[in-house]
């Protein structure tokens, strides 16, 4: 309940959406996202979508989110 999605996109470079996200709440959480579709990678990104790490694959991925952070997601 405190995490909301804000952003969902296709990817500026390259074919996947761009999923952003936040704390609104200010409280640390472990959220796990489920997708309509088998991704074959889900990586965690900066700002400017720059792939940082593979962080899952499949049709869902637990997050861990701390208080008032933005999270971007690249699910190819």
């Amino acid at each position: 309940e405190n995490i909301i999605i804000e952003t969902v996109k296709a990817a500026e470079k390259g074919e996947g959406v761009i999923l952003r996200l936040y704390d609104a709440w200010g409280k640390k959480s472990n959220p796990v996202l489920h997708f309509g579709y088998c991704a074959k990678k889900v990586s965690l990104c900066d700002l400017m979508e720059n792939p940082l790490e593979e962080i899952g694959k499949g049709n869902q991925v637990k997050l861990s989110v701390s208080n008032f952070e933005i999270v971007t997601l690249l699910i190819e």
